[in-house]
């Protein structure tokens, strides 16, 4: 499996390819899809593995998450075959740093981080990037008095003027069969407000 596309996929799974232009590569060569596919041992109703070109193509290349599952199954689809690599630890540490830097009532979309935040952190790295990140959704994700306690997981609204502001919650008791909650948010730009409610 020496070809120029398996080098290619080397290249990215060691760091020496940006995702980027690797991106590139894989919609500007048909060969792609013929090498990624090549998985004799894969059971049909393995989503992934029967078509992983298909789940390579359909990751999202500006987003962080999107990256590390590309970079993760390209790994694995080298060690199948077995191709020795030395994998670059690059895109983890960064979606570590992106879930550390974020206190527990936050789950910020990965591509809306890499976008308003990542784009301007300046070649920061590591502790440096992880205390400027969570500084800057601070300074994003506003509320007054106590940030929002979810019942479920986090999803605080942003619009086309950015993460709205939290205003507070109300408990919902006796009405729901289970515990519930409505969050109240407010577009300082629009003067609006957004309710969103959570059931347990």
């Amino acid at each position: 499996m020496g070809s120029p596309e398996i080098q290619q996929i080397i290249d990215f799974v060691e760091g020496r390819l940006s995702p980027k232009e690797f991106e590139q590569l894989l919609y500007a060569n048909p060969r792609f899809e013929e090498v990624l596919n090549d998985n004799p041992d894969v059971a049909l109703t393995d989503k992934i593995w029967s078509n992983l070109y298909l789940f390579v193509i359909e990751q999202n290349f500006n987003d962080p998450g999107g990256i590390l599952n590309v970079h993760g199954v390209l790994e694995e689809f080298l060690q199948r075959h077995g191709i020795a690599n030395k994998s670059t630890h690059v895109y983890s540490k960064l979606y570590d740093i992106i879930l550390e830097a974020q206190p527990s009532w936050l789950d910020v979309d990965d591509s809306y981080i890499q976008k308003e935040f990542l784009s301007r952190a300046e070649g920061r790295e590591g502790k440096e990037l992880k205390e400027w990140l969570r500084a800057e959704l601070l300074k994003k994700f506003r509320y007054t008095g106590k940030p929002p306690r979810w019942i479920q997981n986090p999803q605080w609204p942003i619009n086309e003027h950015g993460p709205l502001v939290f205003f507070g919650q109300v408990s919902v008791k006796d009405y729901f069969h289970d515990e519930a909650a409505v969050y109240i948010f407010h577009c300082p730009v629009s003067g609006k407000c957004h309710v969103e409610m959570q059931v347990y």
